[in-house]
């Protein structure tokens, strides 16, 4: 960071007056977020499109020339290629922005997305590492739409920049280089992109709007979907130090009426006899292997045979969260000793197992009573029912009892704590709530207050003129279309679609589940795909066109209309 610009925020702090509405403070901070850029991962080198009014040092740049920085081969060494000079850097370099009329920032690695504030850079063991000092308004305008669609009603968006916000204020650390990182370690920002006016509208309607509790900002953690059920921070993350109690747990019907909420769905039949779900009919067998020996019947598996499922109940814990199925089964076995009991009777026909081969003549006893088992969730049942929406144990589930079989629903997209985005989307599109209704249903016992900062401006304008034309504005590429996807008939193929990267990226088709595997084809936002197969962390899946394999984490589930 050059002199001249530390000693100007220096200066503006000096003279700033100390306001925050409703909650004290002992100066007035600036409103500048620091963001580690990690979307680029940690090259050794990145081209930069000087996209308006900046300098580093002494060097002044023109508008529309491309800049490539680079880690150098001693210690903190950066190097700056700008029109066919290299200059050596010792330590980091910050490309610090002037003040002008015109657009103003950056784009990085070719991305069409403006990257507004300051760029420091620093050499890391041969690696860049990047931080953003940004002021604060626009810093929402690179997060808004990768975190919320602009396809949501205006007050949902406004929520969601109150939320942003003040989780971004409470995010920052003297004591490190940076405040947020740019990923979902904290909030998703890909830089500004223009063709969506109404984010801006959502960030100036509510600009320095926050959420307070005890006159305080607070996290507002946020989540896609909370699948019904608002998580604490308690339940989910257990003690954390500073305020928790402005997020509680409570049901959420606005979330679980909006059909784009994620839910995933296995309809078990009652009768275990027919064929489906084989990984739950061993788990059932290997459960019933103890309640059966206490019953003087054999624990070996061939001699356990499940006919029917009579009722399912759900066991929650203490904060409402279903932890367990309790499953009541009819079961023929073979006894150990002689019955001697009432609520048995032979079975007198040939007995034969679970796939229909003779059982060798063993005599299987068909128990007049159901028995009763009960298996975890997490991760026996979900995985078994392939019901799995979140990398951490935590969705939401729900039971439906048909006339021949059950209905198991699992719902919840993300960690569930505080808003969720769509129940803000249905709030606003179908009850007509407005953000400050929103924001207080989901944070309790809190205030919005508008907070005042010190606001940090550009260096003044550059006076330094160039005899050379300005490059022009980069115009955006059209974008590939999109592979079509027919799902096959009578085949269990399932849809989802990839939106785990910004609309601006793409997430690699691969020959094979690794990441060192051949690339076969780049996949583009909201591509949808048939999952033919899951392997781990990795999807097989295809499009009318190729097939490959996928991370999972960077799609979800497509609901299907009935």
């Amino acid at each position: 960071m050059s002199y001249r610009y530390l000693l100007h925020r220096i200066l503006a702090l000096a003279v700033a007056v100390c306001f925050f509405p409703r909650f004290a403070c002992a100066k007035q901070q600036d409103d500048i977020i620091r963001v580690l850029l990690t979307r680029f991962g940690s090259p050794a080198e990145i081209s930069v499109n000087i996209s308006g009014s900046y300098s580093c040092g002494d060097i002044h740049f023109q508008r529309g020339m491309t800049v490539r920085l680079a880690a150098g081969t001693s210690k903190n060494q950066i190097l700056l290629r700008y029109e066919g000079l290299t200059v050596s850097h010792s330590g980091p370099l910050t490309l610090t922005r002037h003040q002008t009329k015109e657009e103003n920032g950056l784009r990085l690695q070719g991305s069409l997305n403006l990257y507004t504030g300051d760029l420091t850079v620093s050499n890391r063991d041969g690696q860049l590492r990047m931080i953003l000092s940004v002021p604060l308004e626009e810093y929402l305008l690179g997060v808004l739409p990768w975190e919320m669609s602009a396809g949501f009603p205006l007050e949902a968006l406004k929520a969601q920049a109150v939320a942003a916000r003040t989780y971004a204020l409470t995010r920052r650390d003297a004591s490190r280089d940076y405040d947020v990182y740019d990923n979902t370690n904290d909030q998703v920002y890909a830089g500004i992109s223009d063709n969506a006016p109404i984010i801006r509208k959502a960030v100036s309607a509510t600009e320095g709007i926050c959420v307070l509790y005890k006159k305080q900002p607070v996290t507002c953690y946020y989540t896609a979907s909370n699948g019904g059920l608002v998580e604490s921070i308690e339940s989910a993350w257990g003690k954390k130090n500073g305020p928790t109690g402005y997020i509680q747990s409570k049901t959420d019907p606005y979330d679980l009426d909006n059909d784009e909420s994620v839910v995933r769905q296995a309809v078990v039949p009652a009768d275990l006899t027919e064929e489906g779900f084989p990984a739950l009919y061993q788990l059932l067998a290997e459960a019933a292997a103890k309640p059966l020996k206490r019953l003087g019947y054999s624990e070996k598996p061939e001699d356990i045979r499940l006919r029917k499922i009579t009722g399912i109940t759900i066991a929650e814990s203490k904060d409402s969260k279903p932890q367990a199925l309790t499953f009541q089964l009819n079961v023929d076995a073979v006894r150990t000793d002689d019955p001697g009991e009432d609520d048995i009777s032979f079975i007198d026909n040939a007995p034969f197992d679970q796939a229909g081969t003779p059982a060798g003549g063993r005599s299987f006893y068909s128990l007049s009573n159901p028995i009763e088992v009960t298996l975890p969730i997490f991760p026996d049942i979900e995985t078994a029912l392939q019901l799995s929406i979140n990398t951490a144990a935590n969705e939401v589930w729900s039971l439906k009892t048909g006339r021949d079989s059950f209905i198991l629903e699992a719902r919840r997209f993300g960690h569930g704590v505080g808003m969720s985005q769509r129940g803000a989307q249905r709030m606003a599109a179908a009850f007509g709530w407005n953000y400050k209704q929103i924001l207080l249903f989901y944070y309790h016992d809190v205030t919005l207050e508008r907070v005042s900062m010190n606001t940090v401006t550009p260096l003044p304008a550059d006076a330094f003129t160039f005899d050379a034309t300005p490059g022009p504005k980069p115009t955006a590429t059209p974008r590939p279309t999109l592979m079509p996807v027919t799902l096959k008939a009578n085949s269990s193929e399932r849809l989802v679609q990839v939106d785990g990267v910004a609309e601006d990226s793409s997430l690699n088709l691969r020959a094979k589940p690794d990441t060192a595997s051949e690339i076969l084809a780049r996949l583009y936002y909201g591509q949808k795909l048939a999952v033919l197969d899951e392997s781990g962390d990795w999807l097989h899946v295809r499009t009318d066109v190729l097939e490959g394999y996928v991370m999972e984490k960077f799609v979800s589930p497509v609901i299907q209309p009935d």
